[in-house]
């Protein structure tokens, strides 16, 4: 479980629409234990995050854990 390594050590990045929600990240928060940081460019990020996984192997396989 390496992904869910990564998220408790380093918490989650919303991204998408839904990360401009003013309450979203405090309720993030105190529902999953987890440091919550929105992307700086939350629409775009998503797209780019998936064309970087589609381009690296590794990048890929961490979306699979």
């Amino acid at each position: 479980a390496p992904l869910r390594r990564t998220a408790r050590d380093g918490g989650l990045l919303l991204t998408g629409g839904g990360a401009r929600l003013p309450s979203l990240p405090g309720r993030l928060t105190a529902e999953i234990s987890l440091t919550i940081t929105i992307a700086r460019d939350p629409a775009r990020a998503t797209i780019r995050g998936l064309a970087h996984a589609c381009r690296s192997p590794d990048a890929w396989r961490l979306t699979r854990a």
